[in-house]
């Protein structure tokens, strides 16, 4: 089916890949959690998903944080903003135990 949009005041997102990328994530163990490492954990998949769509930068992470759809893909209850996101990236990048989990659901895959 296609779309004809002459014009529109709505953002337009493409969203074909997220549901299957987020079932992806989670058979790799790459899933939102709740308890002491929820936001930790999110940071790394909203992170993830940022990647999947060929965007390199978290701060494109604001493009989302409305987005129910994108939550729902991945399981989040929230998406995080930049600032909160940076800082968690930033702490994760200080652990070796990060290089280790990746190794791991690389293996999954």
């Amino acid at each position: 089916m296609a779309f004809l949009v002459e014009s529109t005041n709505e953002r337009i997102e493409s969203v074909a890949g997220l549901a299957l990328a987020g079932e992806i994530a989670r058979t790799c163990g790459l899933t939102a959690v709740n308890g002491g490492q929820r936001s930790v954990n999110n940071a790394l998949v909203g992170m993830f998903d940022l990647l999947i769509q060929g965007r390199t930068c978290y701060e494109e992470i604001d493009l989302y944080c409305r987005s129910i759809f994108f939550r729902k893909a991945w399981g989040l209850t929230f998406v995080l903003v930049k600032k909160t996101l940076r800082h968690y990236l930033e702490t994760l990048a200080d652990t070796s135990a990060v290089k280790d989990e990746v190794k791991s659901s690389v293996r999954k895959l």
